[in-house]
């Protein structure tokens, strides 16, 4: 199955490819998680600074 889904590359080239995809994937999920904290940060000093 490896087999089918590596084609013509090499094993270092597959694998490289595969662990590049993991990696943008987790800094994806990394930079969503934190524009989700500043945003929650933000809302939460608009409104600390309303008392």
């Amino acid at each position: 199955m490896l087999e089918a889904l590596k084609g013509s590359k090499t094993w270092d080239e597959f694998l490289r490819e595969l662990a590049q995809e993991a990696v943008k994937r987790r800094r994806e999920d990394a930079r969503k998680a934190l524009a989700e904290l500043l945003e929650e940060e933000a809302v939460e000093r608009a409104r600390w600074t309303r008392y």
